[in-house]
């Protein structure tokens, strides 16, 4: 076997290592940030305030995928609500299945800070959601 076209095989093998590694890396990374309990600031739902509509305005991402997501004037609570999370175009999106149809989406996914109250924050979009949320009982020297 010629010897260039051995060190292309182990550099393309090198390479494809390094980045399946870098995409599970920050898989895991976004996965650690996203779990835990969100204070839901801004929820809009087909372009209409739709945090009014809520019994509490608390999101929990749990570590066993699963996701309690608040009652709504028009949903009762779902016990069986999941979420994972998928990569697409170089993206890492979350996915969230629920009866509850203003949640069941797929989201672009956005962490914020707001220095100012010294908050970690979260905003997700997806076709019919904008969701603007704050971290809570976390420090904010922790992310």
């Amino acid at each position: 076997m010629n010897k260039y076209f051995s060190i292309r095989i182990y550099t393309l093998f090198v390479l494809s290592m390094l980045m399946f590694f870098s995409c599970n890396n920050e898989k895991n990374t976004v996965y650690n940030k996203l779990k835990g309990q969100w204070a839901i600031e801004e929820l809009k739902y087909l372009n209409k305030n739709y945090k009014n509509n809520l019994y509490s305005n608390v999101l929990i991402f749990e570590d066993n995928n699963e996701v309690s997501i608040p009652e709504s004037v028009h949903f009762k609570k779902d016990l069986s609500s999941s979420w994972s999370l998928k990569e697409m175009n170089n993206q890492i999106l979350l996915n969230i299945n629920s009866t509850n149809i203003v949640f069941n989406a797929t989201f672009n996914i956005n962490f914020i800070e707001d220095k100012e109250r010294k908050l970690r924050g979260i905003i997700l979009k997806s076709d019919t959601i904008y969701l603007k949320a704050f971290k809570l009982l976390q420090n904010y020297n922790d992310w």
